[in-house]
């Protein structure tokens, strides 16, 4: 059976100086492919570039039959300035709370 692929925008807005970041509600949760996701993504920047002065994004690829379970999603800056997310599952949670940005442990999506 082929694996069916989803992809979760997330939205970072941080201070010019990166020292505090928060997530920003993104315009839906989920997109069907993360083609979709990416051609969305830009406008979803642009849309909330007045609330801060940085806003970053990045889609996310999830494995749909994993999206039954309780999913998380964690993201850090790197020290190029970059976004990097991963989707967390259930055990991977304690993992997640070490995060730079533990705040970002946002429950996406929840049976």
């Amino acid at each position: 059976m082929m694996e069916q692929l989803a992809a979760i925008m997330l939205l970072i807005s941080c201070s010019d100086d990166m020292a505090i970041c928060n997530e920003v509600e993104a315009p839906q949760a989920a997109y069907a492919t993360q083609e979709i996701c990416e051609t969305q993504i830009g406008g979803a920047i642009r849309e909330n570039a007045s609330a801060a002065p940085l806003v970053l994004g990045k889609c996310v690829t999830v494995n749909v039959d994993e999206l039954q379970e309780d999913a998380w999603i964690t993201w850090d800056i790197n020290p190029a300035g970059e976004l990097v997310a991963a989707v967390e599952f259930d055990d991977d949670i304690e993992m997640a709370a070490t995060s730079r940005y533990a705040q970002a442990e946002t429950s996406l999506i929840s049976n």
